[in-house]
């Protein structure tokens, strides 16, 4: 009976090389994962600023179509809840006319937040 040695050691020298090189696959598999993970994060961070600017732009737009009525938008983000909230003020009185939405509203919103113990510290 005969065996042919090279041809044994030949299959063997192969297991470790292909299994190197599907290591070496998932890792540059997982490389790429993490930069299209990147790229979306960059690209939803970019669309946000545009959003911001556009929104930003509009309410300077109705501040000066409001100022014949002394009447002036502001816009503000809810320290809790991050919700973005518009207010109309009389331009003499500084009162506030309106709130879209209400702030008390988001105040309560952040206390059943708080109560549920829904909010997650950022610092982490």
């Amino acid at each position: 009976m005969n065996i042919n040695i090279s041809s044994v050691s030949y299959s063997n020298n192969q297991s470790p090389s292909i299994q190197h090189d599907k290591h070496h696959e998932v890792i540059i598999q997982a490389q790429h994962t993490n930069e299209i993970a990147k790229a979306q994060e960059i690209k939803a961070e970019q669309e946000k600023e545009a959003r911001d600017d556009l929104l930003e732009k509009s309410i300077q737009q109705a501040n000066v179509s409001l100022s014949s009525s002394n009447r002036y938008f502001q816009r503000q983000v809810h320290e809790k809840t991050g919700a973005i909230i518009y207010t109309l003020h009389d331009s003499s009185t500084k009162e506030v006319l309106a709130e879209f939405p209400q702030k008390k509203l988001q105040d309560m919103i952040a206390g059943m937040w708080e109560d549920m113990g829904l909010f997650i510290d950022k610092k982490a």
